[in-house]
């Protein structure tokens, strides 16, 4: 038959099947397909306007071959991004629930149609058509090597040698129904994906496209990432591969090994520069489908990046990765370089603000950001809309909104433990400590090993002075991410706030040996220090924090942490001094500079800090409200200066109503026993510093409180 006889194009609208190449033509443009995938898309072509079942399907383009629903879910998938069809306002296909899918047009035939009209084919039963029929045994081999003609020697030499066409469909069905497949949770190590191209262009896959595989594999249940590069963590699969080139192009090559060596599958997926993230979700479902794992439609929908841009990309994943970590100031920098390639890309500009408004403590500098995302955002799936809403929410401090809007997202992507994590790190701040319990159970029941559910936990504990239980989480979050510095500085909080103040200098330090400017354990390693009492190692601590730090909130924070230590050595000279250095840095950073006013009677500064202490506020922790605690305390400080008991002692009450601060020290636990203490009333004083040593026995604060009252005696 020649090619003139046969139907080679059919046609609709902005888009043509070509059956001789097997490819889709897209406005004008090649759409590449894998070999399933283009005859899923030319059976439901050829049978417009029904439902196909799911079944059917599988009979018709696997024959006898033994596949899950998941290879057919994969299929669908990749045809409808080269369709850009929309699964919930489907232009092209629909699925219907539980039965299959419907495809919503008809083609015309185009240029080299046969004499036999389509609607013949259309008419054509299942049992009749095992694969569709004008795709040929000769059709089926691409066409590069069509082209030549494999001479029976050369098919034997490839046989002896088991070079490996790169077409992944040639050899991946077979194994399919041959390997072993794992039930349970699998727990995967990434390894380095190799520039094999010879083009210099590709060396950033070797870290960017493992964290775009891992942005994929988060998103399908029973997948736990481990981060333990040197392998002393058990995993159950390995996944390791490379950028090589194929032909004219570039493909990407990813081998998923199971833990004793075998190998469970290859697969070969043709790339375009610009669509890197989809084509890394593609993979992300293949490798669950290797490992037995059960992949639900939402896994695989792409994350639109919005960039064409690779290196774009590249930076945008590692930054990604890095905000996560909290090692913000290193994200900011990739995620900027990622603007600065490619001006138009809506998520980068997204993480920048997240990196700022939520994950720092700047949301004024994150929230331009924010807005600038929103304006792009047009490209964006729904999901990643919504999430750019809440930050920009978080950003305007509007947190009841951002609350709102992380439930939604709960509510569609149950298996987001993201989403999750954000919501129960605000129900906390507004200490709504059942709900944010509420939530952690929820986002763990569907995410067992989310590693950042673990590390909210631990907060949310020890905002309920469940100070065992914090640090068996604690604990978990470390076994889950041995490699985040931020596993053991939430660790080491929770052995802090227990008062084991030796096993949170050694957890402190671990993280600083994994990086050694990692902010938040270079200030905890300070506030151990200066909650020892060892003043000069606080400073200098604190000293070292500024220097790491990349925002000026930071670096005030740093500032007013050293004025802190000044006060409690009474040394009003060098605590002036940090304080006047810490407004610098933020503005409406007044307490320490008040505190210090008063010290000095000097009562104008007084009366201007105290003005201006009305439009302060202070904030508890990165992308949350203001400390109601403190606030309460600076109430009751300030009464307790004018001679005001009765306000005073009622403040304080209040203050320790509220949960304190989810890092550092909390220096108001003790606010009420040393109020009675100044005011003489040491039976109630005594009282209260034993109602804080039955919370925690070697709580500093109290100790020295008893101590006092035990001299005085």
């Amino acid at each position: 038959m020649t090619d003139e006889s046969r139907t080679t194009l059919l046609g609709h609208g902005a888009f043509q099947i070509d059956l001789v190449r097997e490819c889709l033509i897209f406005e004008g443009e090649p759409q590449t397909l894998r070999h399933q995938s283009f005859q899923v898309l030319y059976y439901l072509a050829c049978h417009p306007c029904r439902t196909v079942t799911k079944d059917e399907l599988q009979s018709a383009i696997w024959k006898e071959t033994c596949v899950t629903d998941n290879a057919l879910v994969q299929c669908i998938a990749e045809v409808r991004r080269a369709l850009r069809d929309d699964p919930k306002t489907p232009t092209y296909i629909k699925t219907v629930p539980r039965q299959g899918y419907r495809f919503l047009v008809s083609f015309i035939e185009e240029k080299g149609a046969s004499e036999r009209s389509l609607s013949a084919i259309h008419e054509m039963s299942p049992a009749k058509l095992k694969t569709p029929p004008p795709v040929s045994a000769e059709l089926k081999q691409p066409l590069r090597f069509r082209a030549v003609a494999v001479s029976a020697a050369f098919l034997l030499f490839l046989g002896l040698t088991g070079l490996q066409l790169f077409t992944r469909h040639s050899v991946h069905l077979k194994r399919e129904a041959e390997l072993p497949k794992i039930a349970g949770v699998k727990r995967i190590r990434m390894e380095s994906i190799r520039n094999e191209t010879g083009d210099p262009e590709f060396n950033w896959v070797d870290s960017g496209m493992p964290e775009m595989l891992k942005a994929g594999l988060q998103n399908i249940p029973g997948v736990e990432i481990s981060d333990d590069e040197k392998g002393t963590v058990r995993v159950q699969a390995v996944l390791s591969g490379s950028m090589i080139r194929q032909g004219y192009g570039y493909s990407l090559k990813i081998d998923t090994l199971a833990a004793d060596g075998h190998l469970l599958g290859s697969d070969f997926i043709p790339t375009e520069r610009k669509k890197f993230p989809l084509e890394a979700s593609l993979i992300a479902s293949l490798v669950a489908e290797h490992l037995g794992l059960s992949v639900p439609d939402r896994a695989i929908q792409e994350e639109a990046l919005t960039s064409d841009s690779m290196d774009a990309a590249g930076y945008y994943q590692q930054g990604v990765a890095l905000a996560e970590r909290f090692e913000t100031k290193e994200a900011i920098e990739l995620l900027k370089k990622a603007v600065a390639l490619d001006p138009g890309f809506a998520m980068a500009y997204a993480r920048i603000g997240y990196a700022y408004a939520v994950v720092d403590f700047a949301p004024k500098q994150g929230l331009p950001y924010l807005l600038r995302a929103s304006s792009l955002s047009d490209r964006l799936t729904e999901k990643q809309r919504l999430y750019i809403a809440a930050w920009r929410a978080t950003a305007e401090e509007n947190y009841d909104e951002a609350a709102r809007i992380y439930a939604t997202i709960t509510q569609r992507c149950p298996h987001d433990p993201e989403a999750f994590r954000q919501l129960a790190k605000l129900q906390r701040s507004l200490e709504h400590l059942d709900a944010a319990n509420a939530t952690l159970q929820s986002g763990l029941t569907a995410n067992p090993n989310a590693s950042s559910l673990f590390n909210v936990k631990a907060i949310v504990e020890l905002a309920q002075y469940h100070y065992s239980a914090a640090i068996v989480s604690a604990q978990e979050y470390l076994r889950l991410s041995p490699n985040e510095p931020n596993a053991h500085d939430t660790l080491g909080m929770t052995y802090q706030q227990a008062g084991k103040l030796y096993q949170a200098i050694a957890e402190f330090s671990a993280a600083l040996s994994l990086d050694p400017e990692f902010e938040p354990a270079i200030v905890h390693m300070g506030d151990v220090y200066f909650q020892a009492g060892r003043y000069e190692e606080a400073i200098q601590q604190y000293r070292r924090y500024i220097g790491a730090a990349h925002t000026d909130a930071a670096r005030a924070i740093g500032y007013g942490n050293i004025a802190a230590v000044y006060r409690q050595q009474q040394n009003l000279k060098e605590a002036a001094k940090a304080a006047e250095r810490e407004i610098h840095y933020d503005p409406h950073a007044i307490w320490n500079s008040l505190v210090i006013a008063v010290d000095e009677k000097h009562a104008a500064k007084v009366h201007h800090y105290e003005v201006a202490l009305q439009s302060a506020r202070n904030s508890q922790e990165r992308g949350t409200p203001g400390d109601r605690r403190t606030i309460a305390y600076q109430r009751g400080w300030l009464a307790l200066q004018r001679g005001d008991r009765s306000k005073a002692i009622a403040s304080f009450q209040e203050a320790l109503q509220h949960i304190p601060a989810t890092s550092g020290i909390d220096l108001h636990d003790s606010c009420l026993a040393d109020a009675f203490m100044q005011l003489g009333m040491q039976q109630k004083a005594e009282t209260e510093y034993r109602r804080l040593l039955a919370n925690n026995p070697s709580d500093p604060f109290a100790l020295r409180g008893i101590h006092s009252i035990a001299h005085n005696m």
